[in-house]
């Protein structure tokens, strides 16, 4: 026997293993009764029964927007924000390696930012303000150009 035939039989075994496999997945099983019927009566055995989809949360619109590197300069854009609170904020990249990294924020808060975990154009991060105060941060990468924010709640 040659290697390309034990090749091609150990495939095909792979094939009918896993098209067995598969098989055994679908289908409706009933109700887990130990009758072995479907429990019903009225034809269905919820098996077969199309899944309600789960509604799209509806993105919330931000009270206010920050720009992450406009055009490509190592700036928030506008850096200093004040907002009320439980406002939304909503960070928005529009150029390629950049974080919100929190430097402080008030007590109680518990705001992650981005961590330092860089992202790139088209990335956003939402988050919601509830804690009165002054939150500082920055992007990791360009905190020495002086890309650093502020955000007074109120």
């Amino acid at each position: 026997m040659t290697d390309r035939t034990t090749r091609r039989r150990l495939l095909a075994l792979g094939g009918t293993a896993l098209a067995t496999t598969l098989a055994g997945c679908g289908g409706g099983g009933g109700d887990g009764g130990s009758d072995g019927g479907d429990g019903g009566g009225d034809g269905d055995n919820g098996g077969d029964a199309t899944p309600t989809p789960t509604p799209t949360p509806t993105p919330v619109e931000p009270d206010q927007e920050i720009i992450v590197g406009p055009g490509g300069s190592l700036v928030f854009d506008p850096a200093e924000v004040t907002v009320s609170t439980d406002a939304t904020v909503q960070w928005t990249w529009e150029s390629d390696f950049h974080t919100v990294t929190v430097e402080s924020q008030p007590e109680g808060e518990n705001w992650n930012g981005t961590g330092e975990e860089t992202h790139d154009e088209g990335y956003t991060h939402v988050h919601t303000f509830s804690t009165a105060g002054t939150y500082e941060y920055f992007c990791q990468p360009h905190r020495g150009q002086g890309m650093v924010g502020t955000l007074t709640v109120e």
